[in-house]
């Protein structure tokens, strides 16, 4: 018994409200009265795989011929946990956690550094024109030049101006930090999440290697060296569709153009470029049973003779409830 690994070729790609069907192609090259494993790797990298949609079965261009003289056994799926060291990217990942930290404690250092001149700068502020209005003492040695600074309205302005510019200054300093803050709270995010994804400080990645293995038994009649095409077909989530609609007018023919067009969107690991896209409306549920089924009922328009004594009030009466009365059986009822 020989192995062979595929290399599957995105061929199709059927796309629904919230999920996509995904078709591929591999071929096999066959020996007569030969049993081969065919094995397809990295399954995981197709994106989030349904597994109870996964199937695989000859391709249709395949010779009949061919096909019939070939057996399909022992389709299933293998998972496998692969432990990977990784202790040398963990401690450069934290090398570079350590530095953007770094530069967050510099932007938090100096945010706080401008908070607090713009705090004394009002204080000042506030100071001066208290000491102006006479609200609050002055020191014997700052009086002289209180005074003067009183009495000479240019100052006023200079200082007004001063105050102005200082704190616009730091305002603007504050904006800039802080939005140099905010990105380097999302580096640092970003790096300790990739750092989870190493493992964190164990050194160890886990993760998980799908493949599929499937039997081809191949008759005596198949010449050697006979290429037999194989599908894949799979579900995956992270796919999609929604309806666009352009509506134009024609004001000097009074008519209305409508185009329909798709907004077709993938977050998976494959190009779709090139490849036979179809959309559809359909909500395919994998699993699915069938619903219940219920009593079903026949309804009889005659009703079954009334027995005697049942009804009172002569011949017209009776008329009347038989013309009027519908009567429901199950199926299996018989009419009296």
């Amino acid at each position: 018994m020989s192995r062979v690994t595929l290399a599957p070729k995105l061929e199709a790609v059927t796309v629904y409200g919230d999920r996509a069907q995904l078709t591929f192609s591999a071929p096999v090259v066959l020996k007569p009265s030969a049993r081969v494993v065919a094995v397809v790797e990295n399954i995981e990298q197709w994106g989030d795989v349904d597994w109870a949609t996964l199937q695989v079965r000859i391709g249709e261009a395949t010779d009949p011929a061919v096909a019939a003289a070939v057996l399909l056994q022992n389709i299933s799926p293998v998972r496998e946990t692969v432990r990977q060291d990784v202790r040398a990217d963990v401690q450069r990942q934290k090398d570079v956690i350590k530095r953007i930290e770094e530069e967050q404690c510099a932007c938090e250092e100096g945010i706080a550094a401008l908070e607090e001149s713009c705090q004394h700068l009002e204080r000042i502020k506030c100071f001066v024109s208290s000491a102006g209005r006479g609200d609050c003492a002055v020191p014997p040695e700052s009086a002289g030049h209180l005074q003067a600074y009183m009495q000479d309205p240019v100052k006023w302005g200079a200082m007004a101006s001063f105050f102005a510019t200082r704190r616009a200054t730091a305002q603007r300093g504050l904006a800039e930090l802080r939005t140099k803050l905010a990105d380097v709270e999302e580096r640092l995010e970003e790096a300790q999440q990739r750092l989870s994804d190493l493992g964190g400080d164990s050194g160890v990645r886990l993760h998980t290697k799908s493949a599929l293995e499937a039997t081809l038994v191949v008759g005596a009649g198949v010449v050697s060296g006979t290429k037999l095409m194989v599908e894949l077909s799979c579900v995956v989530s992270g796919a999609g569709w929604s309806p666009l609609y352009d509506l134009r007018v024609n004001y000097a023919e009074s008519k209305l153009e409508v185009l329909y067009s798709a907004n077709v969107h993938q977050c998976t690991s494959l190009d779709w470029e090139k490849v036979r896209l179809r959309l559809s409306t359909a909500t395919p549920h994998a699993g699915a049973s069938p619903p219940p089924l219920w009593p079903r009922w026949t309804i009889w328009t005659r009703p079954p003779a009334p027995a005697m004594g049942a009804l009172r009030g002569g011949p017209l009466a009776r008329r009347r409830m038989g013309a009027n009365s519908i009567f429901f059986t199950a199926p299996n009822t018989k009419e009296n």
